[in-house]
Formats: C-alpha cells, structure tokens, sequence
C-alpha cells in the first residue's frame, strides 16, 4: 500500500490510505534520522553528577561509509564514448551548478535512511534545478498489478498552520500537477497546471534493493542492535567507575583510632588485630570487552561495512588486489548501490537535456570513481600490458585510469 487502478484523490478508502502510509513513512523517517544523529536511548540512570551512559554510533558510521564508498567523486558522464560534444559539456555544466557530488552525496543519505529517494527536476535559468526532496514528504501511488508503474506522486508539507498538497498525475502521455490547500479535514483544489514535457518532473528509486516492495531498504533495518551495543558499554563503563581502582578497606577498629602519622600519609592503628587492605577487581572485564566487540563486528557485518584496524604502515606494499580483497563485501554492496544510482543519473539527466531543449532520447554511459586507494604505477602497469595483448582499446584504458583518450598515450 498504498495501491490502485486510477487516480481518484477524493475517495475515502485513497485518502485514508495516503495518510497512513505517510503516518508510517514519517515514523520511520524520524527514527532513522534520530539514530543517525546520535540520539540514542540511554540504559542507565545518572547518578549524582556522573552519567555512564555511553552512545557508541555505529548507526552514523555505517551510513557516512556507505556513501563515502558510493559517491568518492561525481561520476563522469559521457554521451557518445568517441567524442565530447557540447551537449555533453551542457550536461557536465548543469550538474555542475547543482553541486554535483555534494547533491548526489545528500541524496545518497537520504536513500541509506528512509530507504527510498525522490528528486525533482524544475525548470529554471540559467539552468534547470535538481531537487532533492525530502523522503518524509512524499509517497507514491501505483498500479495494482504493477508497482514499477507509478500513477501519482503526492507531496505534503506544511509552513505555519497551513498544510498543503501537491499530486504529481499520470495522465495518459502527460502529467498533471495539481495542488491543493487542507481546510478542516477536506482538500480543496487551488490550482491544475499541465506539465509541458514529454518525461515527468519527479524521478524516485530505491536505495537498497527490495524486489518484492514499491520503497527500498534503508541501511538501518537493525539499529536496534545498535541500542544492546551501547548498553553493554554503559554497563562496562559503570563498572569501571566503582571498581577501576582498589579500594582500601580497613577491620576490627572504630574510624576514630586511625592516626596519621605523617610520613607518606600512614595510618597508625593502635589495635593489634586490625587489618588493612585493597579489594580490587579480580576480573579485567575481558568478557565484557569480546563480547562489545563481537556486537560491534556483527553490526558492521550485517551493514557489509569493513573497518580496518591499523595504520598505513600496515599496509605498505600490499597490493591493489590485496585491499580490494580486504574490502570485497563492502565492494559488492556498492556495486549494487550504484546500479541503482546509475538508472537515476541516467533518468535525471535525459529530464535535465529536455528541460534544455536537446535531444534527451539518449543513453547517458555513467563511469564511477574508485573508492579505494590505488597504487598507480600498478595499475599504469597492468593498463598497459592489456594494451600492448590488445584487451583494452584506448577509451577503455582511459577509463580505468580516469584519464581522457587523448591523456592514455602518455600514461602508459
């Protein structure tokens, strides 16, 4: 849900359906967004002044990683493979002026949260905008028989005490918008305007692939892991604070025999069968600790996240395929991210050449950066014996070494 056959956006059973799934967007908007910005639930009371709750937020590096891995840089984005055209540099420039990775990386947040992204393009000058809407806002009808088919978009959103409505229509071969003003518990139509293009002005794709579903899956499905993470070290580190240091523990006197006796702060007990000693933990809370950390590896592993511990010099001379070894599961993963974002640049782009009046029945070829360090003169290396064996053409070559055809030859 929600699910039709046509628009009818006064029908009660379509209204009562669109509140609910944005009841229910809403929610899980905000506990993700809530996660991702560290406010976690915390397990302990305070006591007095000193509060051991301690807020281990995986759920945030887990997402920043994602995207940093998916969007290291704006990928390339070429129209014919032989040539850069001006249309080609028209398109470069208009996602240029819409902070190209900065955009893609925001869009790429929202996805990894609410599982889901929406964008919008707007006719503007000197170029067309991209907008990234926000997911907490907007929900999708479609066809029943058919989710990819998308019937409707409606957007909602509210400044003051107003609360407005805007529904993005199929309508045949065209597009309605159709905007509307909430009075009491009723919509009224303000206004209906054609969209005059051939593509619709709203693109939406899932983030995390989900085959059976209309919305994706977001990168947050188990943050509740994340709440058991935090209360094991809350309790290690209240532990810690009452038991971290021997305590000394004295028998068999009243507190009023003790006497000072100046040197290094002795105490003098007079009292033959008084004792003195330290009760300190018999325990280094290793358990504890592999068990925190067994939490901690289960979460990344289930995020497909890789942490490496260690500094460079642990690295030294391990080669390119040894660090992608390293980090194959969180390859893979993005590889399938950016199947998903390759179809949106593409749709977004063939809307952004319309909007500009060209040719946009095109196939827009997008070329991702590599997230990894590489050791160039490895890679020059291999480049070039697949060259001089005749695997690679010189586009292809280019390509992989991020250089323009006409850069290859002096590459290699």
């Amino acid at each position: 849900m929600p699910s039709a056959t046509q628009y009818t956006p006064d029908s009660r059973y379509v209204r009562a359906a669109a509140d609910r799934e944005l009841r229910d967007r809403q929610q899980a908007h905000q506990t993700a967004w809530r996660y991702y910005a560290g406010d976690h639930r915390k397990h302990l009371k305070p006591s007095g002044s000193h509060d051991d709750n301690v807020i281990l937020n995986l759920c945030r590096q887990v997402v920043d990683r994602t995207v940093a891995f998916l969007v290291p840089d704006f990928p390339s984005l070429e129209l014919h493979e032989s040539a850069d055209t001006d249309r080609e540099k028209w398109l470069r420039g208009v996602w240029q002026a819409n902070q190209n990775a900065v955009l893609l990386a925001s869009m790429a947040i929202n996805g990894a949260l609410d599982g889901h992204v929406f964008a919008r393009v707007v006719p503007d000058k000197p170029f067309p905008r991209i907008v990234n809407l926000n997911g907490a806002n907007v929900i999708a009808f479609w066809d029943a028989d058919d989710y990819h088919n998308v019937l409707w978009y409606e957007l909602r959103w509210t400044v003051g005490r107003k609360t407005y409505r805007q529904d993005v229509v199929r309508d045949g071969g065209r597009w309605l918008i159709r905007d509307y003003l909430l009075h009491g518990s009723r919509w009224e139509l303000q206004d209906e305007v054609i969209w005059p293009h051939a593509l619709g002005p709203i693109i939406d794709w899932q983030h995390g692939l989900h085959p059976v579903e209309f919305y994706g899956r977001n990168e947050l499905s188990h943050a509740h892991l994340n709440d058991l993470i935090n209360k094991v070290a809350s309790d290690t580190a209240r532990i810690l604070r009452f038991h971290a240091y021997p305590r000394t523990i004295g028998t068999g006197f009243e507190a009023a025999n003790v006497q000072p006796s100046g040197i290094d702060d002795f105490w003098v007990i007079p009292d033959k069968s008084a004792q003195v000693f330290n009760l300190e933990m018999q325990s280094d809370l290793s358990s504890s600790l592999r068990f925190l950390q067994l939490l901690a590896d289960s979460f990344l592993a289930e995020s497909r996240v890789t942490m490496l511990n260690g500094d460079p010099q642990h690295f030294k001379g391990v080669t390119n395929l040894g660090v992608r070894v390293a980090y194959m599961d969180q390859i893979a993963k993005t590889e399938m991210l950016r199947r998903q974002y390759t179809a949106a640049i593409q749709h977004i782009s063939q809307r952004l050449l319309m909007l500009g009046g060209h040719e946009f029945d095109v196939m827009v070829n997008v070329h991702w950066g590599e997230p990894l360090p590489v050791d160039r003169r490895e890679a020059v290396e291999l480049t070039a014996k697949q060259l001089e064996l005749g695997l690679l053409d010189t586009e292809t070559a280019a390509h992989q070494l991020g250089l323009r055809k006409v850069e290859i030859k002096s590459a290699v």
